[in-house]
């Protein structure tokens, strides 16, 4: 069992935006640093004690083991070489390790920030390149647009809608269908009765797997809970509506910012909160809720829905972690190299 680090108090908030950034926890102790593990694996080391000459701080990212539901690990691994240019070395598994060295703390907070917006999907990499400053249209562009690469493929759907529900041989869809057959999409008013019996479907569902909750504040008052589709329901097939992976209860305030993007959720469940979130909150009148996280922590499939909603809905507003740090001009002595 990895011994638990002692993290220095001037570097806990570097140490906590890494493990935000690679979804891992600071769990193993080494000589001059810590490890993140996920998973029983160091994905990312961080070293300040023990660094290499004229660096503050060393970071090591294991690129076999990037992972991200929005972002192709081939793309993720080529910014950081385009960004940063590592070294790369190899350890006694096999494992590729790409070694960054940073001047100081603040260099290395800024690139876990960049690494996590580029990983859940909010800045394309491949638009991002080692110069000080970007114009306007490049600020826009750096924002990643809906995409169609973000898919999901009914077969890759969880088997929510596959399985039997009530009475053993019915899915929810097989329900939703039967329950639907005699409705037309011609009105607006028959596609919001179809809505609704398919929210109802979904409610009975989640309450017969459990007592049924909020799940980023427990609030567990049935009055002011909702029942929220990550994937729109306007945007998903029948099968992704009636899958319990695309579902998420919130309470109402929760899922009136959810619904247009004021907020999103990371692969781990953690809350994303846009910069106009606060001012949403203040003009409705609402509790401002700065941090959270879901429960229980979403499965693959839900991550690949949630991956579809910071893509196509959350609000993330351009601000001064959109453009590349000033220090990527004065980063040429502070490459990595072989320990």
């Amino acid at each position: 069992m990895p011994s638990p680090p002692v993290v220095p108090l001037r570097l806990q908030a570097t140490v906590a935006g890494a493990e935000r950034a690679f979804l891992a926890a600071a769990k193993s102790a080494r000589p001059s640093g810590v490890g993140l593990v996920r998973d029983w694996k160091i994905v990312c080391t961080i070293d300040w004690p023990d660094t290499r000459p004229g660096n503050g701080i060393d970071v090591a990212i294991c690129s076999d083991r990037i992972e991200s539901s929005a972002m192709p690990q081939p793309r993720i691994i080529g910014w950081v070489w385009r960004q940063f240019a590592p070294a790369r070395r190899y350890d006694r598994h096999g494992s590729t390790w790409l070694d960054i060295g940073f001047a100081g703390l603040s260099e290395a907070q800024d690139f876990f920030r960049l690494y996590h917006d580029v990983r859940v999907g909010l800045i394309n990499p491949d638009v991002l390149s080692p110069v000080v400053s970007h114009s306007p249209a490049e600020v826009s562009a750096l924002l990643v647009p809906a995409r169609s690469t973000i898919r999901l493929d009914e077969g890759d759907i969880a088997a929510t809608f596959g399985q039997p529900t009530d009475n053993g041989t019915r899915s929810l869809l097989d329900q939703y269908r039967e329950a639907t057959a005699g409705i037309t999409h011609a009105t607006v008013a028959d596609k919001h009765a179809r809505q609704r019996i398919g929210l109802d479907l979904l409610w009975r569902a989640l309450s017969r797997r459990h007592a049924v909750s909020c799940q980023l504040t427990g609030l567990q008052e049935q009055a002011h809970l909702r029942v929220t589709h990550i994937k729109s329901w306007a945007a998903s097939s029948d099968a992704e509506r009636m899958d319990l992976s695309n579902v998420l209860v919130l309470t109402a305030h929760i899922d009136e910012a959810f619904g247009p993007g004021f907020v999103s959720f990371d692969d781990d469940g953690s809350l994303l909160v846009s910069s106009e979130f606060r001012d949403y909150c203040q003009l409705r009148e609402l509790p401002f809720l700065a941090t959270g996280h879901l429960r229980p922590k979403p499965n693959k499939f839900m991550q690949r829905y949630l991956a579809w909603h910071r893509a196509h809905v959350y609000r993330r507003a351009p601000s001064a972690r959109i453009f590349t740090p000033n220090w990527l001009g004065s980063f040429q002595g502070h490459r990595g190299g072989s320990k």
